[in-house]
């Protein structure tokens, strides 16, 4: 079992610019202020020493740009678009609405990326049976699980879509973490079940079901969500063998790998990433969402930890479908880079996303159209009947 991990409850990042001192005028014998002579040769000097900074900066700069490209990610983030596996080479390839078993181009030929990062994902499909029944929206049900991994009794929202009938039909099931600092309720507050509603409805996505579970985050040192990596006694073991258990025993499930998806937002990015790495068997899609999954957040790792040091089998990732996105002004971009540099390396597919924002609340609920039609891309339109 690994070490202990701990993430701060707020992250910093400091973008404010730096201040210029201000220029000095040159004294003369007499005490007195002098300006330089236009005709000076003194004067040609500076103004010549100033152009000749000022090139080196745009050089730096252009240099700067074109070092990217080893950056599997980098057109991304320079445009705030999305580097989807060879989506970026050819039409025919990966993409959000019917993923293809690509593999991966070398992580270079990404920046080639032309997608519109303006338009939301559509899946062109007939509209679903639930729009047909008179329901306008699905329903959030308050749910609770008594865990022994976990020492409490734990919250559990639960969303059934427009037209939930578990007597005809089988559901896909999608499991979503928050992250910390929040005790429950992160993935409604960023409204998550509006944006569901609407697209089952609409007939873009499919009707499914949505697991978001509180987390024991105020329990201090006894916190397996902040204080847990992995293993029977970590949150794994809460959402592996009790969580996703109970789900399918209470809900109308498809109770297989198939239907079953995992996301995390922060630290349950780390959490949905380190889940569905460590089991293939149970999920066929993991998204990590500014997921803190670098050495700097997680305590008692290595300098140069990786979340593939979890992975079995790296060989195992190609049937995982896997999406991984921060914003521009993200803290934890560089966990998002460096796993897409791995994941391009080892020529394993992934969905990636570069979005204008923070790390906040703010930038993941503009998301979540990217985030809902990634996770459903799979699933039929239609539930499945019994």
């Amino acid at each position: 079992m690994k070490k202990p991990v701990r993430l701060p409850t707020e992250f910093h990042w400091d973008q404010s610019a730096g201040n210029t001192a201000p220029g000095k005028a040159t004294k003369n014998a007499g005490g007195q202020s002098r300006r330089l002579s236009v005709f000076s040769p003194w004067y040609l000097i500076s103004r010549l020493a100033v152009l000749l900074i000022l090139l080196a900066v745009v050089s730096l700069m252009y240099l700067s740009v074109r070092t990217r490209v080893s950056d599997p990610m980098a057109a991304a983030r320079a445009t705030d678009d999305a580097a989807t596996g060879d989506l970026s080479i050819n039409a025919s390839g990966y993409n959000l609405v019917s993923p293809a078993e690509a593999t991966f181009p070398p992580p270079d030929a990404v920046v080639n990326s032309e997608t519109d990062a303006t338009a939301v994902p559509v899946i062109v499909a007939s509209p679903a049976p639930a729009s047909l029944c008179g329901d306008t929206e699905g329903k959030v049900i308050g749910d609770k699980i008594k865990s022994a991994v976990l020492g409490m009794t734990l919250a559990v929202d639960v969303y059934v879509p427009p037209c939930y009938d578990a007597a005809k039909y089988t559901y896909p099931t999608l499991y979503l973490i928050q992250g910390l600092g929040y005790t429950s309720g992160q993935w409604t507050d960023d409204g998550v079940n509006l944006v569901a509603d609407r697209g089952i409805l609409s007939g873009r996505l499919p009707p499914f079901i949505m697991i978001m579970p509180a987390n024991d985050w105020r329990s201090g040192s006894a916190s397996r969500f902040t204080y847990s990596s992995s293993g029977p006694n970590s949150w794994e073991g809460f959402m592996v063998n009790e969580l996703i258990p109970y789900i399918d025993a209470h809900y109308s499930t498809w109770n297989n790998r198939n239907g079953r998806a995992i996301g995390g937002i922060s630290r349950g990015g780390y959490w949905a990433l380190e889940i569905a790495f460590m089991h293939i068997d149970l999920f066929s899609a993991v998204g990590g969402h500014s997921p803190a999954i670098t050495s700097d957040y997680l305590v008692g790792t290595p300098d140069n930890f990786s979340m593939l040091d979890l992975v079995r089998s790296t060989d195992s990732l190609r049937n995982l479908r896997i999406f991984l996105d921060a914003g521009l002004g993200d803290v934890t971009q560089t966990g998002v880079y460096q796993l897409a540099a791995e994941l391009g390396a080892k020529k394993i597919s992934y969905v990636g996303r570069v979005g204008t924002g923070k790390h906040d609340d703010v930038y993941w609920s503009k998301q979540l159209d990217y985030y809902l039609a990634f996770y459903a891309a799979t699933w039929p339109i239609a539930p499945n009947k019994r």
